[in-house]
Order: C-alpha cells, then sequence, then structure tokens
C-alpha cells in the first residue's frame, strides 16, 4: 500500500463502523468496544520496524478512545475523529514527503528541520502534550474523569502507545547508517513549504481549538 491508501484505511474507512457502532445503546458493549482496542493496539505495537504497521495499531488504540467518548456522549467521538484525521493526514504526508516506509530509515534524514518536522508529527500523532494530538485525548480524560476504570485503562494503552512513538523520534538523533545518503530532490521546495506549514498547524493548532471547546 502507498501512503494515499493508508491514510484512506487508517481514517475514512473507519467511519461506517464507528457510526454503526455509536448507535448502539448498551454501555456494555461500548465500554468492550473501547477497552479492548486500547489495549490490543498499545501492546501489538512493539517490536514493530514498518511505519505502516506502527500507524495501525496506533489507529485501534483511538478506537478505543472513541468507543470511550461514544458511552458518554453521541457526538463528542466526531470530534476526536476530525483531530485524529488531521495529525494522520500530516504523519502519512511526512512520511510520503521523506520516502520513509521504516523505522531504520530515520536515521537517514540528515537535515536537522526536516528532522523536527518528523519528530513533531510522531509525538502529534501520539498525544504528547501540548501538540494537537494530545487535545482531543485531553477533552475525553475530562468527559471520563467519573468513569475511572475506563479512563485508566485508555491513559495506560496512551502512553505505550507513546513510548514507541518516542522510541521512533529518539532513533532520529542516535542512529547512524553509514553508506546511506538521502537526497533532497529539485522541484520539492513548494511541497516541503506545505509540509512545513502542516506542522506549525500541530504546534499551535490546540491554542486556537481549546477556545472553540
Amino acid at each position: 500500500l502507498n501512503w494515499i491508501n493508508s491514510l484512506i484505511l487508517l481514517t475514512w474507512q473507519k467511519i461506517s463502523p464507528l457510526v454503526i457502532l455509536s448507535l448502539l445503546f448498551d454501555p456494555k458493549v461500548l465500554i468492550f468496544s473501547s477497552m479492548v482496542p486500547a489495549v490490543v493496539g498499545a501492546l501489538s505495537g512493539f517490536n514493530q520496524t514498518s511505519f505502516r504497521k506502527i500507524l495501525a495499531f496506533s489507529s485501534i488504540s483511538h478506537l478505543g478512545w472513541m468507543g470511550s467518548l461514544m458511552y458518554i456522549s453521541k457526538g463528542l467521538w466526531v470530534d476526536y475523529f476530525l483531530i485524529y484525521t488531521v495529525t494522520s493526514f500530516i504523519m502519512c504526508l511526512s512520511f510520503w514527503f521523506f520516502s520513509l516506509n521504516y523505522f531504520s530509515q530515520l536515521s537517514i534524514i540528515k537535515d536537522l528541520k526536516m528532522k523536527f518536522i518528523v519528530f513533531i508529527n510522531i509525538l502529534s500523532l501520539g498525544g504528547l502534550p501540548p501538540l494537537l494530538g494530545f487535545f482531543p485525548k485531553w477533552v475525553a480524560t475530562l468527559a471520563l474523569v467519573k468513569s475511572v476504570p475506563i479512563l485508566a485503562v485508555l491513559i495506560g494503552s496512551s502512553l505505550v502507545t507513546l513510548y514507541f512513538y518516542t522510541r521512533m523520534c529518539f532513533s532520529t538523533f542516535t542512529l547512524f547508517i553509514q553508506n546511506l545518503l538521502w537526497f533532497y530532490k529539485p522541484g520539492t521546495e513548494k511541497s516541503f513549504h506545505f509540509l512545513s506549514f502542516v506542522t506549525f498547524i500541530t504546534l499551535v493548532g490546540i491554542f486556537p481549538i481549546s477556545f472553540v471547546f
């Protein structure tokens, strides 16, 4: 799969099952559908070297957060999904632009600005505060403050997910692969500027959105 198809699977293909799940009125089903994906997605992300697999398991973990919001509010999960879609788009755009597919390729990037872009986008999708990806989890935490068991499972799984995102970022500054060069292709400057812009949204997006909610 290319990154466009991967993005469709991560976002668009979730809409139908999420809508069907939101129409369920059995609290036990919603609780089960939120806790199980959160744990499975977090634990399955360990020891993965493919970015597509890591994003897929992270996506499963995000399903747990959306399912838990359905338990509290029938519409709040939509806001979570929209922000998740934006962060996933930025992440897939970064991997596509830098031609990254595997974990070890992060060390090929030599430009510090490019490393910073990948670094920020990875941590945002992982939910590190105060980046944009943290905002939906923050809202979910406030909404689920009275549901301690569910919230504990979700936060625990989120910390595990954030761990392997942080591991990816750490590798960009520690790993070094000899005899590998990353070439910045002429004619991609406009694309790089666009990627820089959407990364800026990741950095400051949480502040204007916080006023909306």
